[in-house]
């Protein structure tokens, strides 16, 4: 079974990207890995620029407790932020 979705890993990584794209943080990232690829070479701007996105995207987390919280938890541990830090630096 096949769990890619639109070209990506997977749902939680294609919309999670989506979101990116729509909130305009798109322009900011691609920045940013320009000059972390200018500094430390393309395998360490991914990894670099992966961590950035996570962290960014844990900072905007909602407060949650329950089935919610687990829900949530489950689907953001399936984003593959390598994949979309990928997509930036290439």
């Amino acid at each position: 079974m096949t769990t890619s979705y639109n070209g990506w890993a997977n749902y939680e990584t294609w919309v999670a990207n989506l979101w990116i794209d729509n909130d305009g943080r798109e322009e900011e990232y691609r920045e940013q890995a320009e000059e972390l690829v200018k500094d430390s070479g393309r395998d360490e701007a991914v990894s670099d620029l992966a961590s950035r996105i996570e962290s960014d995207c844990d900072e905007f987390m909602p407060e949650l407790s329950g089935v919610y919280a687990d829900l949530l938890t489950a689907s953001i541990g399936r984003i593959d932020w390598h994949e979309i830090a990928q997509h930036y630096v290439d």
